[in-house]
């Protein structure tokens, strides 16, 4: 099936996007994104009403409103299956300051295009997710900056008729230098939000230790919009980061060594650490805040620390990605995500494993929910036993599905697994499907 609609649908494409370039359809999609330009393909070539196509467009949609939780950084192997037009969704907590990176392979489907989509979950009361950012056409890798606490949700689904291996990694990085020359993150010993003079205020940045007179160095690129002294930070350095809309506050200086209205490049030195102002009575140390308009003062944490963890590769049999198994004779449960308490489910439950991280499997119930399972909680759907003959086997456990065939009481019929009142089971011919217990 895929090799003969593969190459007439990429040929279709190909002349609609050919002779967009030349009329209106090129302007009016100039600022789209690679899925929209696709999509607006699809429906020139009168391709958007199939049934194909509105499977895949319903996956992207399932994959966005329902995606699975997870936890950067974060590897996954898993398997998209070609005829069903899959998509994989991952909501991901973030924090202004970091620099969310994903990187995305598909093996074994040549040349096809991966549409990988960033989406904000929107503040409690508002409506819909916003739509952040995505990966240039055909490219596996997407990197953006994260300029608001919160979660986002990325949404990963190859082209029409196009799947297979697929190997994931997120990660998240500090978007800014180290401001103290030769130190690293071990060297910050208060951080944000401490309380300061009995409670009556709280600290408003990290504090930096280091010998007094080492560099102090600009965490970003921006404009000296203050140099001057004040009674708690003492000798101090404002500069205006532009880019985003930032002041990076540098206190406690023993000497500042740049000139208000300079123009200063990340990793130049603006002066030296000391302990003056309100640090007389401790050690030399750098006080880094940044600052908002309209907003105030923001924790420099994620702007400067990386995730203390690694990503756990997958120790899941990867053999059963993409096969039916179910879980043992003891209860398994379904996690919203790895390692997090979730719901129980009975002994010989069936579900498709559509990825590994680390020991847990990427799950899909027979009712469309996902979640994760612990590798060691289940094995490969094989037969429990054989299923009676004169049974109506349905498409999918529901009283009201289509039937697609009888057991039969000479060629025996196998069952694989349980869900909820129904057997799923597989006939001589290789086809499963499912009878009422």
């Amino acid at each position: 099936m895929r090799r003969s609609l593969a190459r007439p649908l990429a040929l279709v494409l190909t002349l609609v996007a050919a002779s967009a370039c030349l009329g209106d359809l090129r302007d009016a999609l100039a600022d789209a994104t690679p899925r929209e330009r696709y999509e607006a393909a699809l429906e020139a070539a009168e391709l958007d009403s199939s049934a194909m196509v509105r499977r895949w467009r319903h996956a992207a949609e399932r994959a966005r409103d329902s995606a699975l939780d997870i936890r950067a950084p974060f590897i996954e192997e898993g398997y998209l299956a070609p005829e069903r037009g899959e998509a994989r969704g991952y909501r991901i907590p973030v924090r202004r300051g970091q620099e969310l990176a994903v990187r995305f392979s598909l093996r074994g489907a040549g040349a096809a295009m991966v549409f990988l989509d960033l989406y904000e979950v929107p503040e409690a009361g508002a409506e819909a997710l916003e739509h952040l950012a995505s990966a240039d056409s055909g490219a596996g890798e997407l990197a953006h900056e994260i300029r608001r606490d919160g979660s986002v949700v990325l949404v990963v689904q190859p082209e029409l008729l196009s799947g297979g291996r697929y190997e994931i990694s997120v990660s998240l990085a500090p978007t800014l230098g180290f401001p103290v020359s030769g130190y690293d993150p071990g060297a910050i010993r208060s951080r944000f939000g401490a309380d300061r003079d009995a409670g009556r205020r709280r600290h408003e940045g990290v504090d930096i230790f280091a010998p007094r007179g080492t560099p102090v160095v600009a965490a970003a690129g921006g404009l000296a919009t203050w140099v001057g002294d004040n009674e708690l930070g003492g000798n101090v350095v404002m500069v205006r980061d532009r880019e985003r809309g930032e002041g990076h506050y540098y206190a406690h200086l023993d000497t500042q060594l740049v000139a208000e209205g300079s123009i200063v490049s990340a990793g130049d030195t603006l002066g030296l650490v000391g302990n003056t102002g309100n640090a007389r009575t401790t050690p030399p140390h750098l006080h880094f805040g940044i600052y908002l308009r309209g907003r105030g003062a923001v924790d420099p944490h994620p702007y400067l620390v990386p995730p203390d963890t690694s990503a756990a590769a997958p120790t899941a049999d990867l053999a059963l990605v993409g096969a039916w198994i179910r879980t043992r004779s003891a209860s398994g449960e379904l996690a919203p995500a790895p390692g997090i308490p979730g719901d129980t489910l009975p002994p010989s439950t069936v579900l498709r494993a559509t990825g590994a991280t680390g020991a847990w499997f990427r799950v899909e119930l027979p009712d469309g929910r996902g979640g994760y399972v612990r590798a060691q909680r289940v094995v490969r759907a094989e037969p429990l036993g054989a299923a009676p003959g004169g049974l109506e086997v349905l498409e999918r456990p529901d009283s009201l599905a289509v039937a697609i065939a009888t057991t039969s009481e000479s060629a025996r019929a196998e069952v694989l697994g349980r869900f909820q009142s129904f057997d799923m089971i597989r006939l001589p011919d290789g086809m499963t499907g499912w009878v009422a217990r």
